[in-house]
């Protein structure tokens, strides 16, 4: 069984990402990826992760406005915001003549926190173009919510919580 994890780079300005973090701390065994907060990029990375598909794809990113992770069951193709290069999209297509809403390939309940909505930026623009390339992978974004690189209780919240929603999914999948 092949399961990928990913986590995004810094961006804003931050030398830190919680998604990263969370990543890291998982112990899980799992290739872990990270991703460019690049619209130009994104998608020849996730090229590059469906070479050989994996069995699971849990994509992760950092969400201001949260207070615990959540999982994330629908992507929409709409883009927004300025990348770390730059670029700025403004309520563009993701792919042009793709459809308003892709929705997770992973079976889920309400164990967890859930979302229909993962927001404009480049989380949602990994999880729509993943769900979009994706053949028999089960895919599923989690968002974390933003701490800082001190704050080690709330990383090992995350963590936890994390661990206990990839394997929880994994095992109703």
């Amino acid at each position: 069984m092949k399961i990928v994890l990913t986590y995004f780079e810094p961006f804003g300005g931050r030398d830190f990402n919680a998604s990263k973090a969370t990543v890291m701390g998982l112990d899980i065994d799992a290739d872990k990826i990270g991703l460019p907060v690049s619209w130009n990029d994104i998608n020849s990375r996730l090229d590059e992760i469906f070479t050989d598909e994996p069995d699971y794809l849990f994509l992760l990113g950092e969400a201001g406005s949260i207070s615990e992770p959540r999982l994330e069951l629908e992507a929409h193709n709409i883009s927004k915001g300025k990348d770390n290069k730059g670029v700025e999209k403004y309520l563009e297509k993701i792919v042009p003549e793709g459809l308003d809403t892709l929705n997770t390939t992973f079976i889920s309940d309400d164990t967890f926190m859930i979302s229909y909505d993962a927001g404009q930026y480049l989380c949602n623009c990994s999880y729509y173009l993943a769900l979009s390339k994706a053949k028999e992978s089960k895919v599923i974004f989690i968002h974390v919510p933003a701490f800082n690189e001190t704050d080690g209780e709330n990383k090992n919240h995350c963590v936890e919580v994390v661990s206990e929603m990839v394997k929880h999914l994994i095992e109703l999948n």
